[in-house]
């Protein structure tokens, strides 16, 4: 007889096999699939891994691949390609060379268009700066450096234009510049601003002159109170053209030697190079070196 509707069905007969479930039709199918998985993103260089500016994390390889830096990332194939970035204290290492490398172009961009001005007066401002260096190009900036404590100017500057053609225009026309009594160098920041201070050649042929009439081995203050009585009303202050001191500026005079004397450790000497009596001078100082250091080995030797 036929079951009424809503009947349970019937309890299956001890040892009687259970019933196949129907299998599921090609539209179930096509309806529960899940979408086919992301491409593989391969990485093959570090710049690969941070497309987007961000560090990849420790173990990854590729997106959608990540291992945790042990033996699961060292079986990853190699096939595709992959580089393992292997923590982020390394990602971190790459980001800060890249910036650092950065930096420096971006620097030497800068220094390109950049003259460093040196001896200048403590009087000058930036507006005369700009005044003179102006007639080689169009100024983007003049930083007079100053003391941090002070604010007192350092007597050096850098000077920068928009063009660098005007660097080297500024070098031709503006190095050995006066004002406020004081002979302005320029160099290009590019190799470094360094510059070499020289006294003119007028006056150096004056003191090659008296070193030659009367005071070689002379002591170098005497040379300049003599030059100073040969040109009455005139100082010789070497300031003017860079240098500390007379004593720098003598050492710059193409064929004088400057020696320190024998006994005064503070008093300097002028001679020609080579001349029988800059010889004189160099056998007496050998022989003072030799004696120091007889009495070195024999305190020494004395000892308990």
């Amino acid at each position: 007889a036929a079951e009424p509707p809503g009947a349970p069905a019937p309890a299956a007969a001890p040892g009687a096999a259970s019933p196949k479930p129907a299998a599921p039709s090609a539209a179930a199918l096509s309806s529960s699939s899940t979408a086919p998985p992301p491409p593989l993103r391969v990485i093959s260089t570090y710049e690969d891994a941070t497309e987007d500016g961000s560090a990849p994390a420790s173990g990854s390889l590729a997106a959608g691949a990540s291992f945790d830096g042990g033996a699961s990332a060292a079986a990853a194939p190699k096939a595709a390609g992959c580089v393992h970035i292997e923590d982020e204290a390394t990602a971190a290492g790459h980001r800060a060379l890249r910036d650092l490398q950065r930096r420096v172009r971006a620097a030497e961009a800068i220094n390109a268009k950049t003259v460093f001005v040196t001896n200048l007066s403590f009087k000058v401002t930036e507006d005369e700066i700009r005044e003179w260096l102006g007639v080689c190009g169009t100024i983007v900036s003049v930083k007079l450096s100053r003391d941090k404590a002070t604010t007192h100017l350092l007597g050096y500057a850098h000077v920068q234009f928009d063009d660098a053609a005007a660097v080297a225009e500024a070098v031709r026309r503006c190095d050995k510049h006066e004002l406020h009594d004081r002979v302005m160098r320029v160099a290009s920041a590019q190799f470094g601003g360094k510059v070499q201070f020289e006294l003119p050649e007028e006056i150096k042929e004056d003191i090659r002159g008296l070193v030659k009439e009367a005071y070689e081995g002379k002591n170098l203050s005497c040379i300049k109170d003599a030059w100073q009585k040969r040109h009455p009303g005139k100082k010789l202050d070497t300031s003017r053209w860079g240098f500390k001191n007379f004593s720098t500026a003598m050492k710059t005079i193409e064929g004088l030697q400057i020696e320190t004397h024998l006994e005064k450790k503070l008093t300097n000497l002028a001679f020609f190079q080579g001349s029988p009596a800059h010889v004189v001078f160099l056998e007496q100082k050998k022989r003072k070196e030799e004696e120091k250091a007889a009495e070195a080995a024999q305190a020494g030797g004395a000892g308990p």
